[in-house]
């Protein structure tokens, strides 16, 4: 799908102040996709698939090799979210902790902004995250600085990464991320 186009199914989901990213099999999320640590050398693998109503990302996190995790992002593109407070995600995760994160730049090894999603089950569960406890991390280590109003404006990918550095099998289903 073309940048063109995603922003033009963006657009449709703004609703009222609200920007809404729904997965599933008529959805969004049909251009996300897995980023495993074997980019590192890691051999952590995480696979998506689609319900009609949610995106399931699945695997499992291996330690070895300097691995330690896997994510699922969109595709790179302009997301001003300056104007947002909050987003809230429904999910519900089975064996690993998550996170969700905002990018600003397309290399690796620059800051990125990341929030550990709290549950407590395995169940459907809404959580709502502040954007401004968001916090910033470069190369896996906390810089102590929060996202900004200026940095928000700037997202151009969003994610969610297995967050625990915990070997183990992993399963998360979303419906959906709302920007309020």
């Amino acid at each position: 799908m073309k940048i063109s186009s995603i922003l033009l199914l963006l657009g449709s989901l703004l609703i009222g102040n609200e920007l809404k990213i729904d997965f599933g099999k008529d959805e969004m999320g049909q251009d996300w996709q897995v980023i495993n640590d074997g980019v590192m050398g890691g051999l952590s693998k995480g696979t998506i698939n689609f319900t009609d109503t949610s995106l399931v990302f699945q695997g499992s996190v291996s330690l070895e090799n300097f691995g330690g995790f896997t994510a699922f992002k969109s595709p790179f593109q302009s997301t001003d979210l300056s104007d947002y407070e909050y987003v809230s995600i429904r999910l519900k995760v089975k064996q690993q902790q998550l996170a969700l994160t905002l990018e600003t730049d397309q290399n690796f090894y620059q800051p990125y902004y990341k929030k550990v999603i709290a549950t407590s089950s395995e169940e459907w569960e809404t959580v709502r995250l502040k954007l401004s406890d968001f916090k910033e991390w470069r190369l896996g280590q906390a810089t102590g600085k929060q996202l900004s109003k200026a940095s928000a404006a700037e997202v151009i990918r969003l994610g969610l990464i297995t967050n625990e550095k915990k070997a183990g099998e992993f399963e998360v289903e979303v419906d959906y991320l709302v920007f309020e």
